[in-house]
């Protein structure tokens, strides 16, 4: 998968890089918003949370 042509001026490629970092970023952040709650779960399901008595 990529794209049929290369850009061939300087800012066709300007695009392509700043469009690689941004849907980098913009998945990183999708994949942190998914996790958040299982994370968060997970000190619950072993009694993290309490304090020892």
């Amino acid at each position: 998968m990529g794209p049929v042509n290369n850009p061939t001026t300087h800012s066709g490629e300007r695009f392509r890089a700043w469009y690689a970092r941004y849907s980098r970023r913009v998945s990183i952040v999708m994949a942190k918003l998914i996790l958040a709650p299982v994370v968060h779960r997970m000190p619950h399901l072993f009694h993290a949370d309490e304090r020892d008595k």
